[in-house]
């Protein structure tokens, strides 16, 4: 895993698809936004929302590619949160909306749902690299 804060604007973490580097990624993640004033509440609902986005480009994004490497990037500009999680996969969004799934024990089927509810905008874009998905969500000018 590697960081790159060359831009102080933009920050940026490679890391190979292994469940146990997101914690790692949301640490620093974490360490960028309260070092210009994040509030707590608005952490805490993009941390979730970034956490559902990188375990899917590990599990679904890059399985079976041990070698693979997933790109978390993120930034905050003005009043807005970017956060763009790529992978070498190509997932392709439903085209209803996310919902919460039908039964109520089932372990999966829910990040989608979060991710809708807890930024303002998701956004899926694939290309022949890959997949990337782009959260945003606007949290008020940084310090």
């Amino acid at each position: 895993m590697s960081a790159d804060f060359a831009h102080p604007e933009t920050a940026e973490i490679r890391l190979k698809p292994d469940l146990a580097l997101i914690s790692t990624t949301l640490s620093v993640m974490k360490e960028y936004f309260q070092t210009r004033g994040l509030r707590p509440d608005a952490w805490h609902e993009l941390e979730l929302a970034a956490a559902e986005a990188l375990n899917n480009a590990v599990e679904h994004g890059s399985a079976d590619r041990p070698e693979a490497e997933i790109v978390c990037r993120w930034s905050w500009t003005d009043e807005v949160v970017r956060i763009e999680i790529m992978d070498t996969g190509n997932y392709r969004p439903p085209s209803d909306e996310a919902r919460l799934p039908d039964d109520p024990l089932a372990e999966e089927g829910r990040g989608a749902f979060l991710m809708m509810e807890l930024v303002d905008s998701v956004e899926h874009v694939t290309s022949p690299l890959g997949h990337s998905i782009r959260l945003t969500k606007r949290v008020g000018t940084a310090r």
